[in-house]
């Protein structure tokens, strides 16, 4: 995680484990949309994944507690789909443990409903890093001539 200034919170990097679950921040993931449904009607977290079952995971972590993000990865054109934001805070729960345990409880439920990595979605994850891959070398290129110019 690194820290992020601007939102005074520590943000995860994209492929760092999410905590105790074995799967990773920013990988599109095909999940059962009926298990996770479930886990937020269980826990009243409104859901605002309508139509997709493709996600990606990010979290943010403050002095203040814990957020968990779903991103939908795969809306039809036309869906109302919006981003989860699942907030486990400090004054929800009587001490930090509980609140800690808490939050592990519901990555554990959200990795639960996980069936697998998107085929599709991860080889254009692969393939939009290997374009900036190949901007990035051309960017260095330049750098190169323009430091060594003669």
């Amino acid at each position: 995680m690194y820290y992020d200034e601007s939102t005074d919170s520590y943000v995860n990097e994209n492929f760092e484990e999410m905590p105790g679950t074995g799967l990773m921040f920013g990988v599109p993931y095909l999940i059962d949309r009926d298990k996770y449904k479930s886990v937020l009607e269980k826990r009243h977290f409104h859901m605002r994944i309508k139509d997709a079952d493709v996600v990606t995971f990010s979290m943010s972590s403050s002095e203040i507690g814990y957020v968990l993000f779903a991103f939908p990865k795969n809306s039809p054109e036309g869906s109302d789909d919006f981003y989860e934001c699942f907030s486990f805070y400090n004054d929800d729960f009587e001490t930090q443990d509980q609140r800690n345990e808490e939050f592990q409880k519901f990555m554990d439920e959200m990795a639960d409903c996980v069936v697998g990595p998107s085929q599709t979605h991860c080889h254009d994850l692969k393939n939009e890093l290997m374009r900036n891959i190949r901007e990035n070398l051309e960017f260095i290129s330049i750098i190169d001539e323009i430091l060594y110019k003669k």
